[in-house]
Protein backbone atom coordinates (compact mmCIF):
# COMPACT_ATOMS: atom_id res chain seq x y z
CA UNK A 1 0.00 0.00 0.00
CA UNK A 2 2.90 2.02 0.57
CA UNK A 3 4.79 1.91 -2.30
CA UNK A 4 1.56 1.87 -5.08
CA UNK A 5 0.50 4.89 -3.18
CA UNK A 6 3.92 6.84 -3.17
CA UNK A 7 4.32 6.00 -6.82
CA UNK A 8 0.85 7.24 -7.65
CA UNK A 9 2.16 10.41 -5.64
CA UNK A 10 5.01 10.50 -7.44
CA UNK A 11 3.62 10.58 -10.80
CA UNK A 12 2.01 13.48 -10.17
CA UNK A 13 5.21 15.50 -8.46
CA UNK A 14 8.17 14.39 -9.74
CA UNK A 15 11.19 16.20 -10.74
CA UNK A 16 13.22 16.22 -13.66
CA UNK A 17 15.89 15.16 -11.34
CA UNK A 18 14.01 12.62 -10.20
CA UNK A 19 13.07 10.92 -13.11
CA UNK A 20 16.91 11.11 -13.83
CA UNK A 21 17.53 9.28 -10.65
CA UNK A 22 15.02 6.79 -11.40
CA UNK A 23 16.84 6.44 -14.50
CA UNK A 24 20.57 5.96 -13.35
CA UNK A 25 19.13 3.33 -10.69
CA UNK A 26 17.48 1.35 -13.16
CA UNK A 27 20.80 1.37 -15.37
CA UNK A 28 22.43 0.32 -12.22
CA UNK A 29 20.61 -2.54 -11.15
CA UNK A 30 21.25 -3.55 -15.30
CA UNK A 31 25.01 -3.14 -14.96
CA UNK A 32 25.21 -5.04 -11.45
CA UNK A 33 22.77 -8.33 -13.06
CA UNK A 34 24.96 -8.12 -16.18
CA UNK A 35 27.84 -8.49 -13.45
CA UNK A 36 26.35 -10.79 -11.20
CA UNK A 37 26.93 -8.15 -8.41
CA UNK A 38 24.21 -8.90 -6.30
CA UNK A 39 24.68 -6.66 -3.56
CA UNK A 40 25.11 -3.83 -6.21
CA UNK A 41 21.90 -5.38 -7.63
CA UNK A 42 20.07 -4.28 -4.11
CA UNK A 43 21.82 -1.05 -3.54
CA UNK A 44 20.31 0.09 -6.80
CA UNK A 45 16.67 -1.49 -6.23
CA UNK A 46 16.58 0.13 -2.70
CA UNK A 47 17.45 3.61 -4.19
CA UNK A 48 15.38 3.58 -7.00
CA UNK A 49 12.40 2.86 -4.34
CA UNK A 50 13.95 5.42 -1.94
CA UNK A 51 13.50 7.98 -4.91
CA UNK A 52 9.94 6.87 -5.33
CA UNK A 53 8.60 7.15 -2.17
CA UNK A 54 11.23 11.16 -1.40
CA UNK A 55 9.33 11.61 -5.32
CA UNK A 56 5.57 11.38 -3.48
CA UNK A 57 6.36 14.91 -1.96
CA UNK A 58 4.69 13.35 1.62
CA UNK A 59 7.81 13.41 3.88
CA UNK A 60 5.46 10.83 6.26
CA UNK A 61 5.81 8.03 3.05
CA UNK A 62 9.66 7.52 3.69
CA UNK A 63 9.58 7.64 7.42
CA UNK A 64 6.75 5.29 7.76
CA UNK A 65 8.41 2.71 4.96
CA UNK A 66 12.16 3.15 6.56
CA UNK A 67 11.20 0.08 9.20
CA UNK A 68 10.09 -1.94 7.00
CA UNK A 69 12.69 -1.76 4.64
CA UNK A 70 14.94 -3.09 6.93
CA UNK A 71 12.90 -5.99 7.57
CA UNK A 72 12.96 -6.75 3.66
CA UNK A 73 16.77 -5.81 3.43
CA UNK A 74 17.33 -10.08 4.09
CA UNK A 75 14.88 -11.19 1.66
CA UNK A 76 16.00 -8.41 -1.22
CA UNK A 77 19.04 -9.99 -1.31
CA UNK A 78 17.82 -13.82 -1.16
CA UNK A 79 15.66 -12.90 -4.13
CA UNK A 80 18.15 -10.57 -6.00
CA UNK A 81 20.70 -13.31 -5.94
CA UNK A 82 18.59 -15.32 -8.50
CA UNK A 83 19.59 -14.15 -12.19
CA UNK A 84 15.45 -14.75 -13.41
CA UNK A 85 14.14 -12.66 -10.51
CA UNK A 86 16.49 -9.54 -11.53
CA UNK A 87 15.06 -10.02 -15.29
CA UNK A 88 11.68 -9.91 -13.86
CA UNK A 89 13.02 -6.63 -11.33
CA UNK A 90 14.45 -4.89 -14.16
CA UNK A 91 11.02 -5.28 -16.20
CA UNK A 92 9.33 -3.74 -13.24
CA UNK A 93 11.02 -1.26 -12.26
CA UNK A 94 11.24 0.20 -16.34
CA UNK A 95 7.39 0.31 -16.38
CA UNK A 96 7.39 2.39 -12.96
CA UNK A 97 9.96 4.65 -14.55
CA UNK A 98 8.16 4.95 -17.51
CA UNK A 99 4.47 5.69 -15.40
CA UNK A 100 6.41 8.01 -13.46
CA UNK A 101 7.99 9.91 -15.92
CA UNK A 102 5.05 9.84 -17.71
CA UNK A 103 3.17 11.82 -14.47
CA UNK A 104 0.19 9.36 -15.02
CA UNK A 105 -0.24 8.56 -11.61
CA UNK A 106 -2.94 5.28 -11.72
CA UNK A 107 -0.23 3.69 -14.25
CA UNK A 108 2.45 4.36 -11.92
CA UNK A 109 0.32 2.56 -9.13
CA UNK A 110 -0.81 -0.26 -11.24
CA UNK A 111 2.94 -0.68 -12.35
CA UNK A 112 4.20 -0.67 -8.78
CA UNK A 113 1.39 -3.23 -8.00
CA UNK A 114 2.07 -5.61 -10.81
CA UNK A 115 5.78 -5.17 -9.52
CA UNK A 116 5.10 -6.43 -5.80
CA UNK A 117 2.52 -8.98 -7.37
CA UNK A 118 5.74 -10.21 -9.26
CA UNK A 119 8.14 -9.59 -6.55
CA UNK A 120 5.85 -12.29 -4.23
CA UNK A 121 5.18 -14.48 -6.99
CA UNK A 122 9.23 -14.54 -8.01
CA UNK A 123 10.19 -15.20 -4.10
CA UNK A 124 7.49 -18.43 -3.77
CA UNK A 125 8.44 -20.04 -7.33
CA UNK A 126 12.13 -19.27 -7.50
CA UNK A 127 13.17 -19.32 -3.76
CA UNK A 128 10.70 -20.45 -1.52
CA UNK A 129 10.09 -23.91 -3.44
CA UNK A 130 13.53 -24.51 -3.21
CA UNK A 131 14.47 -27.65 -1.70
Amino acid sequence: MIETGAAFLAAGRRTAADVELLAKHLAGMEAASAAADVDAFVREDIAFHDVVLRASGNVLVPAMYEPLNRLLANGRRETSAVPVIQEHAIAMHRQVLDAIAAGSGEEARLAMDRHMDQTQDDLVRHVLARP
